[in-house]
């Protein structure tokens, strides 16, 4: 029988804490919701509801946005004290969306109709947890 140290105990506990507290093979959602938006008439608020979803798959390095068009993969910008989810649409627009550690949250819509810009700035904040499998 082998004698297992305590060392070897405290190093295994202080693994399997880090795994859970760093996610590996979880996942961090950002529940969204808007309730006002800047474009060039102004500052407005947002009629009915504006939510947008977050999906973070730490496992495998992605992240999904799921809105009123479906869900969808989008690039993950990770900073020291925020998110940002970059979104290319099919036609080739972009779509960026900031969470910082407040879980404030700006999502910014650049997008070209016909040959003109139609940009706004949709302000809220968000609601994120974690599963960790």
């Amino acid at each position: 029988m082998t004698n297992i140290k305590f060392s070897q105990v405290l190093f295994g506990c202080l693994l399997i804490l880090m795994f859970m507290r760093f996610g590996i093979g979880a996942e961090k959602t950002y529940d969204c919701e808007y309730r006002h938006y800047s474009d060039t008439d102004g500052h407005h608020r947002v009629d009915g509801d504006f939510k947008l979803k977050f999906t973070v798959d730490r496992a495998r390095d992605e992240g999904y946005m799921t809105g009123n068009n479906g869900r969808f993969k989008v690039g993950v910008i990770r900073q020291p004290d925020a998110i940002t989810f970059v979104e290319i649409t099919g036609t080739g627009n972009v779509m960026t969306t900031t969470v910082d550690q407040k879980n404030q949250s700006v999502h910014s819509r650049n997008t070209v109709l016909f040959g003109k810009l139609l940009a706004s700035q949709y302000y809220g904040s968000c609601w994120s947890f974690e599963r960790v499998e």
